[in-house]
């Protein structure tokens, strides 16, 4: 039974479990969570990045750069928050 949804650009997952949880005041914020799209199962990781969007973007490009290495996966699709058109929400602005 799903506990909530996420939203990744324009593809809904149902939450099946929160996995893990960052704790502390110190950190990026990460929870990963199960979640189930169509009959498929994925695991999608939230948390914030400093930088700029090319900081933003690295653990993206080293996944794509190592895509068919055994024991990393696959990448299906990212999602950079935008707080307005073409600005990404960063923890600098907070």
């Amino acid at each position: 039974e799903p506990i909530g949804k996420i939203r990744v650009n324009h593809n809904y997952y149902n939450i099946l479990e929160v996995m893990f949880s960052s704790q502390g005041l110190v950190g990026h914020g990460t929870v990963c969570y199960l979640t189930r799209r169509g009959e498929e199962e994925y695991i999608i990781k939230d948390h914030w990045v400093l930088g700029s969007k090319e900081d933003v973007l690295n653990e993206v490009i080293m996944l794509n750069e190592m895509k068919g290495v055994r024991g990393v996966p696959e990448l299906v699709e990212h999602w950079l928050v935008e707080i307005a058109p073409g600005e990404i929400d960063e923890t600098e602005k907070y």
